[in-house]
This record gives C-alpha cells, sequence and structure tokens, in this order.
C-alpha cells in the first residue's frame, strides 16, 4: 500500500536576501516558503530524513510540489535529479529497497528563475513509500494515472492509461469509478500492460459550474493474488466546454458569462473562496498554483472555471513545463483556459499553442495582448485573446483605449476576446479615486458582445504593496468600495451598499454620498429621518450618488434602502 509522509517541516535555508540586505545562515522554515524571486541569487535547502522500520522494503521518492527555478537535488554528495521547472509537481527516486535506519542527508540547490508573476515558491514536499510494484512514480510528475473524459450523447468514458513499475504475470489493476454518494458506477479490471483502458458511465451526471459540480472518483489497486500492492484515488469530473459563433462560453451547451478575479496570491484560498462567493464571481486567473492549497481540486468542489496564466521564462524548459503542467491537470474539470504571457514572440507563441492542443485539447488556448502597446499577433491565432487594460491614472482616456480594441477586433474579425483590468499603481491613487477608474473602465468594456469574460483585476493586494492595487488588501481585512462595485456588476443577489472611502470625517456641512446597488430605486436618510428621504442620482449602472447630504455637527447615522436590502455608515462632521 502507498504511504505519504509529510516532510514539509525542519529544513535549514542558507542564502542572501539581496533586497532586504538578510542572510539565512541555516534558519529553520517550514514549507512552502514563498518570496521575491528576484530578492535571491541562488538557495540552499537541507534536511535529513531517516527511514522507520514500516518502511523496511519500501521504494522511496522524494515529491516536491513545486520548486520555480533551477534545481538539483542531491543526497550527501551524490546528484539524484537535476530539473527546471516552475508550475509542476516532480518526484525523485532516492531508494529502491529501505532498510530501517537508513538516513538521507538531503541538499536542494536552486536558482530562481524569473518568472511572469515575479514570485519564487518552493513548496511543500513529502516522501512517497510504495512497494517494489507500484505504479509508475516518474509519469512526469503526475498522479500514476493518466486520465482522460469523452462524452457521448447519453454516456460518459473515462479512458485510464496506468503504468505499472515490476509487474509480473500474477498482477491485475482493478478499476472503479464512484459518484458523489459513494455509489460504484463503473468497473475494470486489467493486466499491467501500459493500453488505455476505456471506463463507461452511462448517463453521468456533469460538471456544471458553481450551480451543479458534480465529481466522480476513479480508484485504482494494483493487486497481486489478494494483496494490494499500490492505490492511487484521483477525483475527476464529466463536462463540455464550447465556445460557439455568438462568442458566448458555453459549459455542457448552457451559456456562462464570465465574472473572473485574478488570485495574486492564492495560498489563502479558504478566505478568498468566501470573498469570491461574496461578489459571485465564477472564474479566477492565476499565475501559480501555490501548493498550500490544492487549488484546482477546490476549484473543481466549488464550480469556478479557473484560467491558467502559464509562468514565461522564453526558455526551452517553458514546453516541458507546459506538457508536465497539461499531463497532471487536465483531469480537472474546472481547467478550462491555458494561456500564453503577452512578452512572448510569434514562434513562441504559436508553439504553446500547438502543444496544449496535442497534450489537452479539451482546454483553450489564450494569449495575453496589451492594447496599449500590443505585440505583433501569431499568424495561428489561439481560441481567445486575453486584452490587458492597462492605466495609469484615474484620468485615463478609456475612449482611446476603447479605440484600440476596436482595432484589434477589426484586425481580427473572427477573433474571441477576454478582457482584464491592469489596474494603475495602487500607492499612486486614493480609493476613491480607484474605484472611479474601475466605474468608467467598466461602463466602457463590459457590453461588448465579442467577449466571453470581464477579469475585474486582482481580488488582494500583492504583498508589500508591489504591483497593482486589488480589490481587498493583501491580509483581507478590509474590502475596498470597488470590491462592491463589481459585486453589483456580478450578483442577482439583491444587495445595498454605502461607499466609506474618504468620508470617515467631512469638514463641510453638506457632501455628496455614493453606493452600490442592484435593486434600485435606492433611498438614503440621515439621521433616522424617514420624512425626507434622499433620492439617489443614477451615474452608471449600479452607482448612485446621493448629493449635497445634510449632516448634524458630530456623529451623523447614514442609512441606504433599496427594495428590502439596507446598509448603514457613519459619517462625523467636525469643523475644519
Amino acid at each position: 500500500m502507498r504511504e505519504i509522509i509529510d516532510f514539509s517541516g525542519g529544513w535549514l535555508l542558507n542564502a542572501e536576501n539581496k533586497e532586504l540586505d538578510k542572510k539565512y545562515d541555516e534558519s529553520v522554515i517550514r514549507l512552502p516558503f514563498i518570496h521575491a524571486a528576484s530578492a535571491f541569487t541562488d538557495l540552499v535547502f537541507t534536511n535529513r530524513f531517516s527511514a522507520q522500520a514500516p518502511l523496511a522494503g519500501k521504494t522511496l521518492y522524494l515529491e516536491f510540489r513545486q520548486i520555480s527555478g533551477e534545481v538539483r537535488v542531491f543526497n550527501g554528495e551524490t546528484l539524484l535529479c537535476e530539473r527546471s521547472g516552475m508550475a509542476t509537481s516532480f518526484r525523485v527516486r532516492l531508494t529502491d529497497e529501505a532498510a530501517a535506519g537508513d538516513a538521507f542527508d538531503l541538499r536542494v540547490e536552486v536558482t530562481p528563475r524569473e518568472r511572469s508573476d515575479g514570485t519564487f515558491i518552493f513548496g511543500r514536499v513529502s516522501v512517497v513509500a510504495v512497494g517494489k510494484s507500484h505504479f509508475d512514480m516518474d509519469d512526469a510528475g503526475g498522479p500514476g494515472l493518466t486520465i482522460t473524459t469523452a462524452l457521448t450523447e447519453d454516456t460518459g468514458e473515462l479512458h485510464v492509461r496506468a503504468t505499472v513499475v515490476n509487474p509480473n504475470n500474477y498482477d491485475v489493476v482493478s478499476f472503479s469509478v464512484e459518484n458523489a454518494a459513494g455509489v460504484t458506477v463503473g468497473t475494470r479490471t486489467e493486466k499491467p500492460t501500459g493500453a488505455d483502458t476505456v471506463i463507461t458511465v452511462p448517463h453521468p451526471d456533469l460538471w456544471g459550474g458553481q450551480k451543479d459540480a458534480h465529481l466522480y472518483v476513479l480508484k485504482a489497486a494494483l493487486v497481486r493474488d489478494t494483496e494490494v500492492l499500490d492505490n492511487i484515488a484521483i477525483p475527476f469530473g464529466f463536462r463540455r466546454f464550447e465556445i460557439r459563433e455568438d462568442r458566448f462560453f458555453r459549459v455542457n451547451g448552457l451559456k456562462l458569462p464570465l465574472n473572473g478575479l485574478a488570485l495574486s496570491d492564492s495560498s489563502h484560498l479558504k478566505t478568498d473562496k468566501v470573498l469570491l462567493e461574496m461578489i459571485d464571481a465564477n472564474t479566477i486567473a492565476v499565475d501559480s498554483l501555490a501548493d498550500k492549497t490544492d487549488l484546482l481540486y477546490e476549484c473543481d468542489r466549488s464550480g469556478t472555471v479557473v484560467w491558467y496564466n502559464m509562468p514565461y521564462t522564453g526558455e526551452e524548459a517553458d514546453f516541458d513545463e507546459l506538457r508536465a503542467f497539461l499531463t497532471q491537470h487536465r483531469h480537472h474539470p474546472s481547467l478550462a483556459f491555458v494561456c500564453c504571457a503577452e512578452e512572448a514572440d510569434a514562434a513562441y507563441a504559436e508553439r504553446f499553442f500547438a502543444v496544449c492542443r496535442e497534450c489537452a485539447p479539451e482546454v483553450f488556448t489564450a494569449l495575453r495582448h496589451a492594447i496599449a502597446d500590443p505585440a505583433p499577433l501569431p499568424q495561428a491565432l489561439p481560441d481567445v485573446i486575453a486584452v490587458t487594460i492597462r492605466g495609469a491614472s484615474a484620468e485615463d482616456d478609456f475612449t482611446a483605449l476603447r479605440g484600440r480594441f476596436e482595432d484589434l477586433k477589426n484586425a481580427c474579425p473572427e477573433g474571441c476576446f477576454a478582457l482584464f483590468t491592469g489596474a494603475p499603481d495602487g500607492a499612486a491613487l486614493a480609493e476613491k479615486e480607484l474605484c472611479e477608474w474601475h466605474e468608467k473602465l467598466w461602463n466602457v468594456f463590459c457590453r461588448d458582445k465579442s467577449t466571453i469574460g470581464f477579469f475585474a483585476g486582482n481580488l488582494t493586494d500583492r504583498k508589500n504593496g508591489d504591483g497593482p492595487a486589488g480589490l481587498v488588501t493583501y491580509d483581507r481585512k478590509y474590502i475596498k468600495d470597488a470590491f462592491w462595485f463589481y459585486k453589483s456588476q456580478f450578483s442577482a443577489e439583491a444587495f445595498v451598499k454605502l461607499c466609506c472611502a474618504g468620508l470617515e470625517t467631512v469638514g463641510t456641512k453638506k457632501t455628496d454620498v455614493k453606493c452600490y446597488t442592484n435593486t434600485p430605486p435606492v433611498s438614503l436618510t440621515v439621521n433616522g429621518n424617514e420624512k425626507k428621504p434622499y433620492k439617489g442620482e443614477e451615474r452608471f449602472d449600479g452607482v448612485y450618488v446621493f448629493r449635497k447630504v445634510a449632516l448634524k455637527k458630530g456623529v451623523n447615522a447614514i442609512k441606504a434602502a433599496a427594495g428590502d436590502r439596507t446598509d448603514e455608515m457613519k459619517i462625523t462632521h467636525e469643523k475644519k
């Protein structure tokens, strides 16, 4: 039987942080270690693993969930592995047959590689112990099985390829598929030949996004006589993604307008999941799969569509990484798009699309493309062009940006587009100005019928304020007004929200008050005076302003009402 042992604690780090002028001298850390890639030239991680008696006779592997950079793994002075990677896991064989008390002095030398999201990640590490005969652990760092799904009119087909190390003539591989209730809906037993096994599931429940994220589990066991030598369980789902001539993204034939946010840091997924549900975002865009959370599995369960921006270095290793990523993750029903970076030249992009279509034809290809200073498009276009709308300030002329977008559409008349907001530097703008920037951008671009989705920027600020401002602070403690603006556009749930930025304390007797709602009309009262409610002036769709609201000296209770929904805030009037 397979045993997985967490080996993330007790690592010693030796490195010098150039940016903070800080030296790590055998500093004890627990993985994952996440930092800016530019801060380090080289890092050395060391640890010691001792095989206890229950591991005697087992084959041992080290499983690295993610290391972004050039990696060399040593046991003592013996080089076990060299690789270059960004987003995928990999395994290193420690020993074919462990003996009780065996000790492994491990050293991992890493040179971080510059990548599009600027982050270095040394993810969790596990020791995987298996018998001499086991499912192949060297298969691109994947789960040991390669699985793909297909749909016919009334059946689902699961195609499984299992490769076994050291099989004998008595071995069989037993497959079973269970639904969400734990009921077995399909079985097959095969000899371990490495050929495809097809398991048919009649009338399958389909993975359909947030409303019906149905999942199945494939269980595979390597059996000799009656003994189970190795076992794996892999969740998966049946679904069909389409983009038709009307430019709508469809899941199982049903239209799904994509309302998305970007996760600049995906290591706080439990908190972020609550925020995504609050805003009714059904899609996320990510640059890395921080191993602190099983992001794709969580998105499978929650029904969230995933847009993955593949890290870019421009080197040959990128394509090996892309193949490994698709091999490891194509069974996730939430994975819909894999995107090539805008830094890529035409030849790189065309090769990127070819690898995607070869390894995972059911996943859409995409290309990031800025309209402010665009690079030439490749001759072979992706399924979707991800248009990045960047701004420098709240005074940006969105009409000019819109004109550039129209030029792009005219150059690609058959193209399909997704819009990404590249928000201005948050340090340069007050929250009120940043919110107005989002409002203007949405109302200039959001209604375009050639777009399949709108990504409203980063959910959170980046750590240390590095990069574009998000809709929520990095620590997730303060939700900005722009977050509630996008809720008014994305959400079908009735709500009203007063905008607080800049109104905590005012120095005038009268002030303007703004609120967001998707349930107009909206009214506002001050200090409980129901006889003289203020009526909101609609500025944009979902944005209402109450002009010259009269305040008394001191604290004022402000209440907005839209339908049966209300929101309250306090404004303090202090004479300057």
